[in-house]
């Protein structure tokens, strides 16, 4: 994943390459990052890669304000199981660009019920700008996810 479009506030989901990190560290416009991992101790939880604190993915929205970062980096394979949470709040909290490695057709899908713009390079760029779902629509696309995350478990029950 490339660097050059990066600039201000940043924040990263998942795991990435040292190297990555390492260009992002180097460059002069970005102004604040965030890296959030997964955390061993809590499931539903994300730690603060500098500061070893843990955020429940629930409470992203808490803990940032809105439109508060202008790029976010996702690494799907390593926050997957919380797509239903970070989709939405990714929206919230962007005002830039969100890039998505790693990603398949459900992702697209997710992102593409907020009637965003949608770009396949080496990574998949949503422009999240000037988004603002209601909240009819955040709840309707919430328990949809649910419902199919519960599908999801009783198929993987059924086939075991």
């Amino acid at each position: 994943m490339e660097t050059k479009n990066a600039f201000g506030k940043i924040l990263l989901l998942g795991e990435f390459s040292p190297q990555f990190l390492k260009q992002l560290s180097n460059k002069k416009d970005v102004s604040f990052c965030d890296h959030l991992q997964l955390s061993v101790k809590k499931k539903l939880g994300l730690r603060i890669d500098s500061k070893k604190e843990i955020v429940n993915i629930k409470k992203l929205r808490k803990k940032y304000r809105d439109k508060f970062f202008d790029n976010i980096f996702i690494n799907y394979e390593t926050v997957d199981q919380f797509d239903k949470y970070w989709v939405r709040d990714s929206i919230f909290l962007c005002q830039g660009k969100i890039y998505i490695t790693n990603y398949n057709q459900r992702v697209i899908r997710k992102y593409a019920r907020y009637n965003v713009k949608i770009t396949k390079e080496e990574s998949l760029i949503v422009e999240a700008g000037d988004v603002k779902p209601s909240f009819f629509q955040k709840i309707k696309h919430y328990v949809q996810d649910s419902i199919e995350q519960l599908f999801d478990y009783i198929s993987d029950f059924l086939t075991m």
